[in-house]
Parts: C-alpha cells; structure tokens; sequence
C-alpha cells in the first residue's frame, strides 16, 4: 500500500514541483529565498565562484516551432549580474523531483514478503516430513 502511495505521487515534495513548474512556465527568475529553490540549491550547487553571491535561478530556454520547450537549462545568477555555467536541464529536474524521501519501504515490503513466503514453505516441507505413513 505505501508502495501504491509512492506511485501515486502523495510523497511528492510540493517546493521541488514549483522549481518544476518554475522551469516549465514562468518568464522570471526564482529567488533564492524561495523553499524549492534552496532545495535545488542543495541538490545541484552553483559552481565555485570567489566573492559572488548567488541571487536567484534563472534559465534559458529552447522552444519548438509548434511551441513546446525543447531544452531548459537552468543556471545561477550572481549579484554582479552574471551567470553560472548550466547546473540543471529539465529532465535533470524531472528526475529530482520524482526522488522520493522514502525509497527503501518498497524494498522494505519486499523483504518482508520474501521472508514470509520462504518461512511458509520451510514450514510446509517441516510439517509434510512430520506426517505419519500409514
């Protein structure tokens, strides 16, 4: 059942979906005071840069004709205005946040579940050797 619940999505970390969302749809860039951004911060760091602080997020972004985004690249942005080299693309993203805090319970329910099956069978294979023969 938590496995289900995993699949689902209800772990899912809101902040990480809004730097998702973020890359995605918005035109700004994304403070780094915000809760998601942190997050990312943590995940991907900005490169070493002497005397610079980091600002916000920003991206560059490569659209299709029909649309679509075909490549997002995210990067820092410094208080002297310029830019980290890209730290993050989309599916870099997308795979961040489809991390779960929780990956050892389906490995967990696994176990357990070998560890029944197997001691109902040696218990099986105990029990028929201990049937009288008539």
């Amino acid at each position: 059942m938590l496995s289900l619940f995993d699949l689902l999505g209800w772990y899912t970390d809101s902040d990480k979906v809004s730097v998702l969302n973020w890359a995605n749809t918005s035109g700004a860039g994304l403070s780094i005071e915000h809760p998601g951004a942190k997050k990312f911060m943590e995940r991907f760091p900005p490169p070493q840069a002497q005397d610079k602080k980091v600002t916000h997020l920003t991206k560059q972004v490569m659209k299709s004709a029909l649309g679509g985004n075909m490549l997002v690249s995210v990067n820092y942005m410094y208080s002297d205005t310029t830019r980290s080299a890209y730290v993050a693309n989309l599916d870099d993203i997308k795979d961040w946040v489809k991390e779960t805090p929780y990956p050892w319970v389906a490995w967990i329910l696994s176990a357990i579940g070998f560890i029944e099956v197997f001691s109902s069978f040696i218990i099986g294979m105990l029990l028929k050797k201990a049937e009288p023969v008539t």
